[in-house]
Formats: structure tokens, C-alpha cells, sequence
């Protein structure tokens, strides 16, 4: 995890207009790290084989990514979300 926020904060100081696909990889990136930290939970601490959460947040991590990097490559989409949310 620190890695991952090192990395986006480090591109962040080096590439500002890569924004949406600096965070869009990012979030892909933490969500394929959960199934790592359920594996890891299990196995240190004996849970229950049946708490199955990691796809959860994987799935939702996911989408987001790939909407931030769909936003970053479609300018028009860009533009009609700027003008939907922000203003």
C-alpha cells in the first residue's frame, strides 16, 4: 500500500497533467492488491475459510479505475462530467 502512494504521489510531482490516469491505475491497483490482503489475514490469523470479502472491493476498485482511465482517454465524456459535477 505505501508503495502504491508513494508511486501516485512521486507521478503526481512529475507528470500533473496525467491526473485521471495516475489515480484511475491506482485504484486498479489497490483493488487487485485486496485478494493479497485477505490472503494474508487468513493466513495469520486462522479466520474463518468462509468470510469471503475481497472480491467486494475488488470489483468496486476496478470499475472507478477504469472510469477515471476511460475519462482520461475520451475528452468528450471528460468534458460532460467537469461540466455535470463541478459547476
Amino acid at each position: 500500500i505505501g508503495l502504491i502512494i508513494c508511486t501516485v504521489v512521486t507521478l503526481m510531482r512529475y507528470v500533473p497533467q496525467g491526473g485521471l490516469y495516475i489515480f484511475g491505475g491506482a485504484f486498479i491497483a489497490m483493488g487487485a492488491l485486496m485478494p493479497l490482503v485477505e490472503f494474508l489475514v487468513h493466513l495469520t490469523f486462522d479466520m474463518n475459510p468462509h468470510a469471503f470479502w475481497s472480491p467486494y472491493p475488488l470489483i468496486c476498485l476496478v470499475l472507478v479505475g477504469g472510469l477515471l482511465i476511460y475519462l482520461a482517454i475520451n475528452r468528450n465524456a471528460r468534458e460532460t462530467m467537469e461540466r455535470k459535477l463541478f459547476i
